[in-house]
């Protein structure tokens, strides 16, 4: 019994695979940013900067008003984010997380090295 759990576990080894995960690295375009109080901003405060959407997430969904994730400067309009990634590979998933005011989201988009441009999807909130 025991030589065929082994063959069994090694037979399906190989055709499981762990999923990459990249995390954003690089903010290449943002529509804005909400601003801090101006003594906040002297200190060096990043609250609600674009540059908190990257790396590993260290704030979850229902954290609201946190300033550890990206705000726009103003409430209900069009706004957007654009962020790169140390290497391109293929998309299986993406997850995107909001702190604030869910299903804002409306459409994503993922482009290549040559910057073509793809909907990836549309949502309807």
């Amino acid at each position: 019994m025991r030589s065929t759990l082994l063959l069994v576990l090694l037979f399906i080894g190989n055709f499981v695979q762990a999923q990459k995960v990249l995390w954003a690295n690089e903010v290449l375009d943002v529509s804005s940013e909400w601003t801090a109080s101006r003594h906040l901003v002297l200190l060096g405060d990043d609250s609600h900067k674009a540059k908190q959407v990257l790396g590993e997430p260290n704030i979850y969904p229902g954290s609201v008003g946190s300033t550890r994730a990206w705000a726009p400067k103003k409430a209900k309009s069009l706004e957007f984010i654009k962020v790169g990634f140390n290497e391109a590979i293929p998309i299986k998933q993406i997850a995107i997380a909001e702190t604030l005011n869910p299903t804002a989201i409306s459409k994503v988009f993922a482009y290549v090295e040559s910057g073509r441009e793809y909907l990836i999807n549309v949502f309807d909130p």
